[in-house]
C-alpha cells in the first residue's frame, strides 16, 4: 500500500509542477505578478504540510534541520520558481519548460569543462536517457 500511495503522490506532484507554468500564465492574464503568484502557491502549500504534520502528529523541524530547510527552500526553491514563472512572461511556456529539462546537460557540459571530469560511456548513456523526454517533436503550434 506505501508503494502505491508513493507512486500516486510522485504522478500527482509531476502533474502540478507540469502545470505551473498554465495557471502561471492564467495569473497572468487576470492581472497577477509573480511575487503574487509565489506567495499564493507557498502559503496555500505551507498550510498544507502544517496541517499534514499536525494530522501524523510529527514534531515540528528545529536547529540546523530547520535553517537547511529554510535555506533550500528561500533561497533554492523559491529562486528557481521565481526565474521559472518570470521566464514565462517573455517565452513560451513549452520553451521554458524544455530549458529547464535541458539542466542534465548543461550539469555534464560544464562539469568536463570546468571540473574537468572525465567523458564515460555510461555518463553519455545517462545524459542520452535523461534527455529522450525532451526529444519530442515540436511543432510551431506546440512551440508558441
Amino acid at each position: 500500500m506505501k508503494r502505491i500511495t508513493g507512486i500516486l503522490l510522485i504522478a500527482i506532484s509531476a502533474a502540478s509542477f507540469g502545470t505551473l507554468a498554465i495557471f502561471g500564465r492564467y495569473a497572468y492574464a487576470d492581472g497577477m505578478d509573480t511575487f503574487t503568484v509565489l506567495f499564493l502557491r507557498f502559503t496555500i502549500s505551507a498550510s498544507i504540510m502544517t496541517f499534514i504534520l499536525l494530522l501524523r502528529k510529527e514534531p515540528f523541524p528545529r536547529g540546523r534541520i530547520l535553517a537547511q530547510l529554510i535555506g533550500m527552500g528561500a533561497l533554492g526553491y523559491v529562486g528557481q520558481s521565481f526565474m521559472y514563472l518570470t521566464a514565462i512572461n517573455y517565452a513560451s511556456a513549452g520553451l521554458v519548460a524544455l530549458l529547464l529539462y535541458l539542466y542534465p546537460m548543461f550539469v555534464f557540459i560544464l562539469s568536463v569543462i570546468v571540473l574537468r571530469e572525465k567523458v564515460t560511456w555510461i555518463k553519455i548513456l545517462a545524459i542520452i536517457i535523461a534527455l529522450i523526454g525532451t526529444a519530442s517533436p515540436l511543432t510551431p503550434q506546440a512551440v508558441n
